[in-house]
């Protein structure tokens, strides 16, 4: 038994209960009471204590999107197009991605995701040039001790933009593989673990890939996730392929859309495609941070919301972004919509702060087990200390939380009840084993993909921050 204090306790339950002087008690993996810590304190004696008197709990942010492989072409991506950012950095890095490197890299990814109070990930792993490329993703997960929503994304449509031929397979393979790894890993790591097929999105995968991913979420019951509408040249292409308004209705055509389905990005909507949404019950993960980054646009949260439409918060991947931290995300977010608005009410901290906790929950289906602070949740949970300068003075805890505050404020993790992260520090591994390998082998895939833009960048601008002779620079340096 964990009794979990907090001089506030932000539940983000039905009532948005912000609790003072409190406490979580924690039995095993679940959440098993929420009130006042003298009254916690004195109902479990011998219970171990968390948290304390200058302290600040919250429920596990939910990153509900993002590529955590990507970790390792970490900058690459800078100031790039989205279509050369993909054809001159993804496709070329992944086309040798090794199982070794999937495993280290959701390590590394883990661990950056912890440390900033990322309980949950839904990732989208799209390379399966080897058959236990996920089985790679789930290992590492289950060792590190994340909770992860995996999608297998598969891809067979090369007409909008050339995919590789490494990567694509046919949709009754791409189904079987799915089935396959749902039988294996679905509910695995003591429920940690949840798969889910993957369309990768509307412009890779065939409307038979589409459905052939859906049918089989449905029938195991998974939920799916697909990107949609993210940049403006692929809802063009749907509208002129296929007739319609654009990609969600495309979707809607397909019968795929309903509250089953995650829809990453959205920025590039017809109004009345907002209606549909709604209608069938989609949500919508908002990635502000990686849609800027790669200059796609800013997807209409304001709109979403307003007409109802549940919306999660994601990084995007370590290769768009080029961070993992909730906090800045959640930041962007806000802030972003207030600038294209011109409105500074258009949108506010306690409602994104919804978005990257519980509203993130229940785009991915797992709001019955995590989101908010209640009893019979699962015990994902982060203690901030209030004595970082960020926090003082503290009139208001979710501006606080969303404007003020950074990844620096974490302190102590819980996943599952099991704390995962103490004094800032990860305990179920070892960080510096984990960089030291990733950058060993992010240095060494670097040099098998063999681009000279990139090899010459980091040549000249990159340095081995753990040094040795598997991380030399690939070619000559020089002056900066």
């Amino acid at each position: 038994m964990k009794v979990v204090r907090g001089a506030l306790v932000v539940t983000m339950d039905g009532d948005r209960r912000v609790l003072r002087d409190a406490a979580v008690a924690v039995d095993g993996t679940l959440i098993a009471d929420v009130g006042s810590w003298q009254d916690l304190a004195g109902r479990y004696p011998r219970a171990e204590h968390l948290g304390g008197a200058a302290c600040l709990v919250i429920p596990g942010l939910v990153n509900a999107h993002n590529h955590m492989f990507q970790v390792l072409y970490r900058t690459l991506g800078a100031d790039q197009s989205f279509r050369d950012w993909l054809q001159d950095v993804v496709w070329p890095m992944s086309t040798v991605l090794t199982e070794e490197d999937a495993y280290a890299a959701v390590l590394l990814a883990s661990v950056e995701m912890l440390r900033t109070g990322t309980t949950t990930v839904v990732d989208s792993h799209y390379i399966n040039t080897t058959p236990g490329m996920l089985d790679a993703v789930a290992a590492a997960v289950d060792h590190v001790g994340i909770r992860a929503v995996l999608g297998r994304a598969s891809v067979d449509w090369t007409e909008w933009a050339p995919i590789r031929p490494e990567f694509l397979e046919t949709p009754d393979a791409a189904a079987r593989a799915g089935a396959d790894l749902i039988e294996r890993w679905h509910g695995k790591a003591s429920g940690r673990i949840r798969i889910r097929p993957e369309p990768l999105s509307e412009t890779s995968v065939t409307p038979d890939m589409v459905r052939a991913l859906s049918t089989v979420a449905r029938q195991y019951g998974t939920g799916m996730n697909m990107h949609a509408a993210e940049v403006r040249e692929r809802v063009e292409f749907i509208q002129a392929k296929f007739g319609a308004r654009g990609t969600v209705d495309y979707l809607d055509r397909l019968g795929v859309l309903g509250p089953d389905l995650l829809l990453a990005h959205c920025v590039w909507l017809a109004p009345e495609e907002i209606a549909v949404l709604r209608e069938r019950g989609t949500a919508v993960v908002h990635n502000p941070v990686s849609n800027a980054f790669l200059g796609d646009g800013v997807a209409p949260i304001p709109d979403l919301t307003a007409a109802g439409v549940m919306v999660g918060l994601g990084t995007d991947g370590p290769c768009s972004n080029d961070s993992l931290d909730m906090f800045g995300v959640m930041k962007a977010g806000a802030l972003i919509h207030k600038a294209v608005r011109r409105s500074s009410t258009v949108t506010g901290a306690e409602a994104t702060l919804a978005m990257a906790t519980i509203n993130g929950a229940r785009a991915a289906g797992i709001d019955g087990l995590i989101g908010s602070i209640e009893p019979g949740k699962r015990a994902d949970l982060v203690v901030a200390t209030l004595r970082q300068p960020e926090f003082v003075p503290l009139f208001d805890v979710y501006a606080a939380l969303v404007y003020a505050a950074n990844a620096a404020c974490v302190d102590t993790v819980l996943v599952n009840g099991q704390v995962v992260v103490r004094g800032g520090h990860l305990t179920t591994v070892d960080e510096d084993e984990i960089a030291r390998g990733a950058e060993r082998l992010a240095w060494r895939l670097l040099r098998r993909a063999g681009v000279p833009r990139l090899l010459e960048r980091a040549g000249r601008l990159g340095w081995p921050v753990f040094g040795g002779a598997d991380t030399t620079a690939p070619v000559s340096g020089g002056e900066v």
